[in-house]
């Protein structure tokens, strides 16, 4: 796929729509797997590959980055107030009704469980509801509790679009060259996995994960707008660095998250185009379909979560 830098793109990368669905599944089999286990006991063999679920959230938000790139940065020149508010009204649109829906029907299970004397497990503070409702729970601080755990990064992704995105549209204006952009994307990755070993301050953990991973997917679009070869070679070999991260699942699981997080951009350009096998396959049908309704499962699966533990406690 050839792409021009000068002009804003509408072409829908199905590889990128597919992978999200991939994504998702991977965190509800992470969240779900120790239930399964018991049910299964012979689904231990999977086990090294569920225990790195959780990486579908570092690949939602430097997709993120990428994507929300892709759609609103490529041809324009300057972020004006009214673009800006656009966007935001937008990307609010898209996360907070089914946030929202989640967190009713949480209301909803909690207020029928404690009207019956059934158990549920969780923390669901009242004072926290403020909050959640403005999508400012996971910043540092604020008491929003953990009603739908999995939302915790949809307010991580919403301090994104309020403060990261303008930052990336400003370094994307600079249109550093292919070295530049790496190196400034990498940079922010390694600085994340860094803290996260050996950081601290646990309260600005969750705003430090996504500017990192946000910002790197982003300077990862202005490789790919380049046209360069190193997209060509992602695109070329996307189906030896997936067997690659497999196997390092593996072989080394403890290590795995580290180079797959560092794998997540080289992945997405590999996935701009649909010449391999691993990007034909998220863009079939139903890969896409998933990656359509991802969103929608990943806020749902905790809640789902809940009321099977309550029907086969």
């Amino acid at each position: 796929m050839h792409h021009n830098p000068n002009t804003s793109d509408s072409h829908e990368l199905r590889p990128l729509t597919g992978i999200r669905g991939f994504a998702a599944i991977a965190v509800v089999i992470f969240h779900y797997f120790d239930s399964w286990k018991i049910l299964f006991p012979d689904l231990q063999v999977f086990a090294n590959f569920a225990s790195q679920g959780w990486l579908g959230v570092d690949l939602f938000f430097i997709l993120s980055g990428f994507i929300l790139s892709y759609v609103y940065c490529a041809g324009e020149k300057d972020l004006s107030f009214s673009k800006y508010r656009r966007f935001l009204w937008f990307r609010l649109a898209r996360v907070f009704p089914n946030h929202l829906a989640t967190l009713a029907f949480l209301l909803l299970m909690i207020g029928g469980a404690h009207f019956f004397h059934i158990k549920i497990t969780g923390d669901y503070p009242i004072y926290g509801l403020p909050f959640q409702l403005t999508l400012t729970h996971a910043w540092p601080w604020f008491p929003g509790g953990q009603w739908n755990y999995p939302s915790w990064s949809i307010s991580a992704e919403w301090f994104a679009y309020l403060c990261i995105f303008p930052i990336t549209w400003k370094l994307l204006k600079l249109q550093f060259n292919t070295m530049a952009s790496l190196a400034i994307g990498y940079g922010l990755l390694l600085f994340w996995l860094s803290f996260s070993a050996f950081g601290s301050c646990e309260q600005i953990a969750s705003l430090l994960h996504v500017s990192c991973e946000f910002i790197a997917g982003s300077m990862i679009f202005g490789v790919f707008r380049q046209a360069n070869q190193i997209s060509s070679l992602c695109q070329r070999y996307l189906s030896i660095i997936a067997i690659f991260g497999f196997a390092i699942i593996w072989v080394y699981p403890t290590t795995a998250p580290i180079i797959l997080v560092l794998l997540f951009p080289l992945i997405i350009l590999g996935l701009t185009s649909e010449t391999s096998l691993v990007s034909k396959c998220v863009s079939t049908a139903p890969a896409l379909w998933l990656g359509k309704i991802s969103y929608a499962l990943y806020m749902s699966h905790a809640v789902s979560q809940k009321i099977i533990k309550i029907i086969l406690p």
